[in-house]
């Protein structure tokens, strides 16, 4: 009989990444964290919160906010990257 070693968060991790719904997941993680991790103020300028093909797709209402969101793409990526954990978002688009 064969030994399995993996926990069940790797198994998790895998079956997720085989039936390719990580990426919904980590979509879901974003719009129930969003104010947790961008602030109230954020959040409430922030709507439809869409991640597709590594591209988080956002929706802002204030030009102030976009405009900080423009000048540190890189900084937001790289925090939300480390908050999901994998490299989900390659790629920032504001709408």
């Amino acid at each position: 009989m064969r030994s399995n070693t993996q926990s069940l968060a790797e198994v998790i991790k895998e079956l997720l990444k085989n039936y390719r719904l990580d990426e919904k997941v980590a979509q879901a993680n974003l719009q129930q964290h969003w104010e947790h991790w961008m602030g109230a103020t954020v959040n409430k300028y922030t709507h439809d919160i869409k991640l597709k093909d590594k591209k988080l797709f956002l929706r802002i209402d204030s030009s102030v906010i976009k405009n900080e969101f423009l000048y540190s793409k890189q900084t937001v990526i790289q925090n939300l990257n480390k908050e999901l954990g994998a490299d989900y978002i390659s790629e920032l688009i504001l709408l």
